[in-house]
């Protein structure tokens, strides 16, 4: 599915059969659900939205295999939005997200399940007070490589926002690669890759 011109919704679309759907450069006005297996999301700009009350995000990758999420440009509002995000607590998660440029928000990238498997790749992200944030799952599921994050936003106790976070009992040359692997620019230091306590 390519779509030819701008897309104004009403609410977020949950996506519930294989597509793929190529934005052509044009923008959706509201977030995706993805609820559906092998679903690619590319080239398109998009608006973070509210799915709960008071949880806004860009995309959402839900129990499903196969996502691709590439060359995406998702900007937020400047509040406590969240760029692309899984599920809390699915069971068997695979997403590919690679390409994107995300900015002005709250996580750019969240992996908050410890049953996701992910790749993140190649991602410019900017002004956010968390730049890709893994809760749970171990460093062996989820690849970090090749992004470029900068500038993050203050936490809301003033304190430098952070560009990588990685569970609680990562492994010191884990943190390393992960560092030696991707660009940090205006990242305070000590906040390029942050291991999360218990």
């Amino acid at each position: 599915m390519i779509l030819n011109g701008n897309v104004t919704l009403s609410s977020h679309v949950n996506i519930t059969r294989t597509v793929t759907i190529d934005g052509n450069g044009n923008s959706l006005s509201k977030g995706l659900q993805i609820s559906a297996n092998d679903v690619v999301i590319e080239n398109a700009s998009i608006t973070p939205s509210e799915f709960y009350p008071g949880w806004f995000y860009g995309i959402m990758v839900g129990d499903v295999t196969g996502v691709v999420i590439r060359n995406n440009v998702i900007t937020g509002n400047n509040s406590d939005e969240i760029g692309i995000s899984d599920i809390t607590g699915n069971s068997n998660a695979e997403i590919t997200i690679t390409g994107n440029t995300i900015s002005n928000l709250w996580t750019a990238i969240l992996i908050d399940s410890a049953n996701t498997d992910a790749t993140v790749t190649g991602n410019n992200i900017n002004d956010a007070k968390h730049g890709i944030y893994v809760s749970q799952a171990p460093t062996a599921d989820v690849s970090i490589s090749s992004n470029t994050i900068s500038n993050p936003k203050a936490l809301s106790d003033g304190s430098a926002g952070d560009a990588i976070s990685v569970p609680n009992g990562t492994l010191a040359a884990d943190v390393t690669a992960i560092q030696t692997n991707n660009t940090f620019t205006g990242v305070a230091s000590g906040k390029e890759v942050v291991v999360l306590q218990p």
